[in-house]
């Protein structure tokens, strides 16, 4: 998905690997998401922006995700299939997927 008038911001991050991690989240389940590089002289913030149609229901999801990433013991907890991460680890030993930049 193109950024188009059929888009609407999401969310604002700092950092384009942050970006990129949640936009492949949304991707995976359904939702059409870009990211878009808003720069000013020496500073960069990064626009998720999705679907107008799936707005609603794309921040609702992600909020659930974000919500439940940290289980009630403090553990870490993967936002793509949900599995425990391992403290010495930044790859999902059940699905692969990675908080590390790439």
């Amino acid at each position: 998905m193109a950024h188009s008038s059929d888009s609407v911001p999401l969310l604002t991050l700092d950092t384009r690997g942050e970006a990129d991690m949640l936009c492949a989240v949304l991707a995976a389940n359904g939702f059409r998401a870009v990211v878009q590089e808003k720069t000013i002289p020496r500073l960069s913030t990064y626009v998720l922006r999705v679907a107008a149609e799936d707005a609603v229901e794309a921040a609702e999801f992600l909020r659930d995700q974000l919500d439940r990433s940290e289980a009630d013991d403090g553990r870490e907890r993967c936002l793509a299939c949900d599995a425990e991460l391992p403290a010495d680890q930044d790859d999902c030993p059940e699905c692969g997927w990675t908080y590390a930049d790439s």
